[in-house]
């Protein structure tokens, strides 16, 4: 046909068309093969799926798609169902977290029916400084057009989008689920496996007594949330942002919104605000409870106190486990590597949980723009090699007192490291020396200085995302945990 490109590849006949007269044609074969057209945001790619035997457009949200994209989300996760996810409430997340944004939906479309959808969520994580993560979440197809690849496209298509904003890019999945290894073929690596403490009734009320002994008089001087306590939790939470990596930067609209007005456990589930479910010790600490009452399950998922006050911090633990009475468990996110939390947590158990959060370094030098420190002029430079299980990433110069990015390419020594290292290094859950010495990192040239710099540079830090701030990216949830009705 005049004006239209069909390409014939891996089994698959992409069909190419301009969205309009004006669009010009660029770029070249995606993954699968298929063509893409337009220019900017305007771009969609256009093909037609033998597998499925319909013609695909995957592209950026349109008003209206809100419809489509709710459905497709109710029918491939449980939660979203159970949790009764609406139109209305899919729009108003852009109100309540000012990192999501309708134009960061992307979906495959079929015959005017919305078949698949992947949502990028913008957040500011502590990685020695703040830096730009593009999250990935909510990928579902549609159940009639699942295992044609649709999910892949669209997540493809995402990324090139995240790229042109984000310096790196994170999920969260089920380890060795087959979303897993969808991602890992897409660039992603397991970074982290989240640790939780867990008791049960024993170990709550052994807990309670060993806090309330540690805080004395302080536990009496807890009490429920009051409108006049905002700034103060802001300015705890802020405080501790700046020390705990992995911590998310909120600004006041995300705290009203997600924080003060609803009761947000996670991105995209809240209920209504409960001033009980939040313990205060008035300019000094704070603890978020939720209550599962089927489960008889309490869960603290976040509690903070002024850097280095844990007196106040053991009061506000030991008022939030002793809110609810006949526990069948306690649940307590908290930072990993404190060792005083570990110390006044030390009646529960740790668990790993089986979530493998994952990481895909999207634009090096970017990134070690935004993480490193002042360039002083002067030292010796190294060339940092990242690579993931695809291949190598582009090679960075750089700074070796700073990892600054340079623009002079000569350097004293190489270093080769996997991204997922790399960025457990930054985030002090890996300590380079450990590194080097069980060949995760790899040293060419001048390796005693080399390690040194690296040592000095990468320091332990505690580590934490809170719940609140965590987004999902699940394929499939076979496995919903109970949730609250809104």
């Amino acid at each position: 046909m005049e004006g239209e490109l069909w390409v014939k590849r891996e089994n698959r006949i992409s069909h190419l068309q301009p969205n309009h007269p004006g669009d010009r044609l660029r770029s070249g074969l995606c993954a699968r093969g298929c063509l893409w057209v337009g220019k900017g945001r305007a771009r969609s790619i256009r093909f037609f799926s033998w597998d499925v035997g319909v013609s695909m457009i995957i592209r950026r949200y349109r008003d209206g798609d809100e419809e489509g994209i709710v459905r497709v989300m109710n029918e491939s996760f449980a939660t979203f169902n159970q949790w009764g996810l609406t139109p209305e409430k899919w729009n108003g997340y852009e109100k309540i977290d000012p990192g999501f944004s309708r134009e960061k939906a992307f979906v495959a479309e079929s015959e005017e029916r919305i078949v698949s959808h992947v949502q990028l969520v913008k957040r500011e994580m502590n990685f020695g400084k703040f830096v730009v993560v593009s999250g990935v979440a909510n990928v579902c197809t549609d159940p009639d057009f699942r295992s044609k690849g649709l999910a892949t496209q669209v997540l493809q298509e995402a990324l090139r989008d995240a790229a042109q904003w984000s310096a790196l890019s994170a999920l969260d999945t089920g380890y060795a689920s087959g979303a897993h290894r969808i991602y890992r073929r897409l660039g992603f690596s397991p970074f982290h496996f989240f640790r939780r403490f867990s008791g049960e009734r024993w170990e709550v009320e052994r807990a309670i007594r060993r806090l309330k002994k540690f805080a004395g008089d302080l536990t009496s001087e807890v009490r429920p949330f009051e409108e006049k306590d905002k700034q103060d939790i802001e300015r705890i939470y802020s405080a501790n942002a700046e020390k705990v990596r992995g911590s998310c930067r909120r600004d006041p609209a995300y705290w009203e919104g997600k924080l003060f007005s609803r009761n947000s456990w996670q991105t995209f589930f809240y209920r209504q605000f409960d001033a009980r479910e939040v313990m205060v010790l008035p300019g000094r600490a704070y603890a978020y409870v939720d209550w599962d009452e089927p489960a008889r399950r309490l869960t603290v998922r976040e509690a903070n106190s002024e850097p280095g006050d844990n007196l106040a911090l053991a009061a506000v633990y030991a008022s939030a486990l002793s809110l609810k009475e006949g526990i069948n468990e306690a649940i307590i996110v908290a930072p990993e590597g404190d060792q005083s939390i570990d110390y006044l947590l030390a009646d529960f158990y740790r668990f790993r949980v089986q979530n493998s959060f994952m990481v895909s370094v999207l634009n090096p030098a970017e990134l070690l723009k935004q993480m490193a420190g002042k360039d002083n002029g002067s030292g010796k430079r190294v060339k940092l090699q990242l690579y993931n299980d695809l291949g190598y990433l582009d090679p960075v110069t750089v700074g070796l007192a700073n990892f600054l990015p340079t623009a002079n390419v000569s350097s004293d020594a190489t270093i080769y490291v996997h991204q997922s290292i790399f960025m457990r290094m930054v985030s002090g859950l890996e300590d380079p020396i450990e590194a080097l010495t069980s060949d995760k990192l790899v040293i060419v040239g001048d390796v005693e200085g080399v390690a040194v710099a690296l040592r000095n540079h990468f320091t332990r830090h505690p580590f934490v995302l809170w719940p609140s701030d965590r987004w999902r990216s699940f394929q499939r949830d076979h496995h919903a945990t109970r949730i609250w009705s809104s």
